[in-house]
């Protein structure tokens, strides 16, 4: 008796399995045959690779707000980031009234020793125009293998004549301490602008530094910090926590799947300063 309701509940499952999968099949099917439509019909010309990153990032969409599909591009980006380094001409660029502009040309790197200014107007790279471009699309044309040459045409405020350059790449560091310095007497202030692989030791550079200049109290700022390496940011709490606070958990969706990270006080600066964290108030 008891074999017999086991052999039918295998059944049951079994049909339930192939209920599901049919099910899912025929939801791709949709996604294939709404493919195949805009194939044919679409005023645009389609791009079927564009068409696929899109529907997964739109899939993914509907998770949570932490789960995003990056393609090839955003991937070796990401990796340039966190890694803090890559290999372009050195100059941080930003829209203003609609144009690519560079803010500010990066010390001691091609754009620099160029002469590239603070609100020279990026007209045209490897001669494409900038005019419906916008930063992240700059940003791919400038950067490249170090020692390769990109073309740039500057359109200078005062300059009548639009001046063209040709900048060979080269290794850009990346800092993610920003600024370090004492805003007062007995307060030091430090920017982290993301967590990457470098990160932990500017962090400890950093504080070494403002306490030799006799800094009694932090403030930290975290505005606008996207995040990064998971070990970098237990790497930082760790310099600030006592031993044994717990820094983070990773919850998946069974328990065996959580992971505790504490504090360990093996990397923690000489004492612990009085911290003032801020994220989106300005000082």
């Amino acid at each position: 008796m008891k074999k017999a309701t086991v052999a039918m509940m295998v059944a049951v499952l079994c049909l339930v399995l192939i209920a599901a999968t049919s099910a899912e099949e025929a939801r791709l099917r949709r996604l294939v045959s709404l493919s195949a439509f805009l194939r044919t019909h679409s005023v645009a010309t389609f791009d079927y690779e564009k068409f696929i990153e899109g529907s997964i990032g739109g899939m993914l969409k509907t998770l949570d707000p932490h789960s995003i599909f990056m393609n090839r591009e955003d991937y070796r980006r990401m990796q340039e980031d966190q890694v803090g380094r890559f290999y372009g001409i050195g100059m941080i660029i930003s829209m203003r009234n609609g144009k690519i502009t560079v803010v500010a040309p990066i010390a001691n790197t091609p754009a620099a020793r160029i002469g590239l200014r603070s609100g020279d107007v990026i007209y045209e790279i490897n001669g494409e125009s900038t005019e419906d471009m916008n930063t992240n699309g700059a940003v791919t044309l400038l950067r490249g293998k170090k020692g390769t040459r990109v073309n740039i045409t500057i359109k200078r405020p005062g300059v009548k004549k639009l001046l063209h350059f040709t900048v060979e790449r080269a290794e850009i560091p990346e800092r993610t301490v920003e600024y370090a310095f004492m805003a007062d007497r007995d307060t030091g202030y430090i920017l982290l602008k993301s967590f990457g692989e470098k990160s932990g030791k500017e962090m400890l550079d950093a504080l070494q530094k403002l306490k030799k200049q006799g800094m009694k109290r932090l403030v930290l700022v975290l505005r606008n910090n996207p995040g990064g390496l998971l070990n970098a940011a237990v790497y930082i709490s760790d310099l600030f926590l006592p031993k044994g606070d717990l820094v983070v958990s990773i919850k998946g969706r069974t328990s065996s799947d959580r992971v505790d990270f504490f504090a360990k006080k093996s990397t923690r600066s000489e004492d612990v300063l009085p911290l003032i964290e801020t994220t989106r108030s300005p000082l």
